[in-house]
């Protein structure tokens, strides 16, 4: 089931980049993404979304993952997350936002600590203990559903 919906996805991204006539640009996923949802690669003309996020995120956040990227595409690299880039993120149906929370990654090992109920994800099991910054207890950490 995961491939298939990263098919859809990459036939949706495939099917907006034809449609804003960027017919040079391609649709691709990264498993090596740990820190970002997406990214517009004006070099190699490529939009590279998260596979991880893109396997567990639901059919909204990802959409709008892919309109944001977009949207870096048609206006250029010099325009960043300013007002030009957010107009065209609004224009094309996009939240406008930024930045997106993390919480809605798959991480395969997850802990909350009890004294501030800080969730701490890792994508590789911990070889060695760690701690909460705040109160010193030990986290374990374990297998995500």
């Amino acid at each position: 089931m995961k491939t298939n919906i990263l098919d859809y996805y990459q036939s949706i991204g495939k099917e907006l980049l034809n449609e804003y006539k960027l017919f040079k640009w391609k649709f691709s996923y990264s498993k090596s993404f740990k820190t970002i949802l997406g990214l517009c690669n004006y070099t190699k003309k490529e939009i590279i979304l998260n596979e991880t996020f893109s396997q567990s995120a639901s059919y909204d956040e990802v959409l709008d993952i892919i309109l944001h990227e977009i949207s870096h595409a048609l206006v250029g690299y010099k325009h960043k997350h300013n007002h030009v880039w957010k107009k065209k993120f609004l224009e094309l149906g996009g939240s406008g936002n930024r930045l997106y929370s993390f919480n809605t990654i798959y991480v395969p090992y997850m802990n909350t600590a009890f004294c501030c109920n800080t969730s701490f994800g890792r994508y590789v099991k911990p070889k060695k203990d760690l701690y909460c910054s705040h109160c010193s207890e030990r986290l374990v950490f374990k297998k995500s559903k």
